[in-house]
């Protein structure tokens, strides 16, 4: 049994966009320990942290609302989290 939303006879997610989606979830998942960690006290300050790293999350919860009707490569994902991880460590 699939679940499906109300009124479609479509499922939320295929199988294939689910085993499609470990990997960027493990990646997400990573990406906010590693921000909880370094929000904690960063020596520069948390104004300095959250002006580095902003631009790179609001780019996250972009592909996070995209990622349903536009799945990127694994490649871009893990492009996009080393990038994010250079932009916590200028914060940091």
């Amino acid at each position: 049994m699939t679940l499906t939303p109300l009124g479609t006879s479509k499922p939320f997610a295929s199988p294939a966009l689910r085993a499609h989606a470990r990997q960027p979830l493990a990646l997400l998942g990573l990406l906010g320990v590693i921000c909880a960690a370094t929000l904690w006290a960063p020596p520069a300050g948390r104004t300095s942290w959250l002006l580095e790293v902003t631009p790179g999350l609001i780019l996250v919860a972009w592909l996070l609302t995209i990622y349903r009707s536009t799945p990127l490569s694994h490649f871009v994902y893990a492009g996009v989290f080393l990038h994010v991880l250079i932009l916590i460590y200028g914060g940091y």
